[in-house]
């Protein structure tokens, strides 16, 4: 990402999407990741909790890994006039099945690079090998949701929908009906006043700068140095505002080069017309980061001193995904510092951060402070 970095450059390679159909798919997709991130809005605890359990596993083991991301991308690659809730439908209905195989075909060598699978398929002869397949479908949902246990039959049943793409549609068709009906319908239209408050704010903005920095000006997050290692080159990133990300910027691919993505940010950030005297994007991220009893615990033990990450997993007795979950909110809040040598990595205190959060705060001023 680095390669790009002026600010004329940076608007040739990326664009924002918020029609209809992105804001559908994207609140799903964040949906599917409320098992694995910290810092989502409420709204999507309380709606998964609300799922039944076969829209529960169709979501975590066939729309997160692939079913969202391939529609997504071909929504960013057809670019199809959809403001009508039908019409999206109608335009799902009726994507090629060729193309359908061949986007799902790169998503599963894009997992297969991700989860670093040994036993994976050829996908170039699409899906034959299906001993290898479903090794790799194993692979995907340990690494997505490892609290889903991975039922055979279930195994086979997701195996036979990607042989057959008109049936894959079909099965995505009617999630998302479902999800619209039963939880989505009636909160779309202040979930889209919002994303349109927040996508007005950046048309009235020139970024200039480098990559790093466009990215914490939408996003209100660090961009770190692992990501722009793991994405050096892409051609073309989309920016896809949501209301229920919260802290975390969820990274969709499109392909299985790395070299086009979307990534899913929260809309709530800035302030309603970008001049209230709080800057707000500086405040969001930091203490959206610290609402959390375990974060603030590791920010204790990190006080005065520098700590590596196992030895902050055995002090808190929890598990070591649970702790790098918050470690990598708090560091790509900017709150605290990572370090890496020898394979290791070392966290401590961003002290410059949380020295600006609190001369934010103080500017706040009392009814008395205002009237004097």
């Amino acid at each position: 990402m680095c390669e790009k970095d002026s600010g004329d450059r940076i608007q040739q390679f990326v664009s924002f999407r918020y029609a209809l159909p992105d804001v559908v798919v994207t609140s799903l997709l964040v949906l599917g990741a409320s098992t694995r991130l910290e810092g989502l809005d409420t709204w999507i605890t309380r709606t998964y909790a609300k799922l039944s359990p076969d829209l529960h596993a169709d979501l975590q083991q066939v729309f997160a890994p692939f079913g969202g991301p391939m529609i997504l991308s071909r929504l960013v690659a057809d670019s199809p006039a959809l403001d009508d809730f039908s019409d999206f439908i109608g335009w799902l209905a009726s994507l090629d099945p060729e193309v359908v195989h061949s986007t799902v075909r790169d998503l599963f060598l894009w997992w297969r690079r991700e989860t670093a699978a040994e036993n994976h398929a050829d996908m170039a002869d699409g899906f034959q090998d299906e001993k290898a397949v479903r090794e790799q479908l194993r692979s995907i949902w340990s690494h997505r949701c490892a609290h889903i246990a991975v039922d055979e039959k279930r195994l086979s049943a997701v195996l036979r929908l990607l042989h057959d793409p008109s049936e894959l549609k079909a099965r995505l068709t009617y999630l998302i009906v479902r999800f619209w009906e039963n939880h989505f319908k009636s909160e779309y239209p202040e979930c889209v006043r919002l994303i349109e408050r927040n996508i007005e704010y950046h048309h009235d903005r020139t970024y200039e700068g480098s990559f790093p920095d466009f990215y914490y000006r939408v996003t209100s997050q660090h961009l770190q140095a692992e990501d722009i290692e793991t994405y050096p080159t892409p051609e073309h990133i989309t920016f896809v505002p949501s209301c229920y990300s919260g802290a975390s910027v969820i990274l969709v691919p499109f392909d299985s080069q790395h070299r086009r993505f979307a990534l899913v940010y929260n809309c709530r950030v800035p302030g309603r017309s970008g001049d209230t005297r709080i800057a707000i994007r500086d405040l969001y991220g930091p203490l959206r980061a610290l609402a959390d009893e375990t974060r603030l615990e590791i920010l204790a033990l990190l006080d005065g001193t520098e700590r590596y990450g196992q030895e902050l997993v055995e002090r808190l007795e929890v598990g070591q995904s649970t702790v790098s979950r918050h470690l990598q909110l708090l560091v790509r809040s900017g709150v605290i510092l990572e370090r890496k040598r020898d394979g290791m990595k070392f966290y401590r205190i961003n002290r410059d951060a949380l020295s600006q959060l609190s001369r934010l705060l103080s500017t706040y001023r009392s009814a008395e402070e205002d009237r004097g």
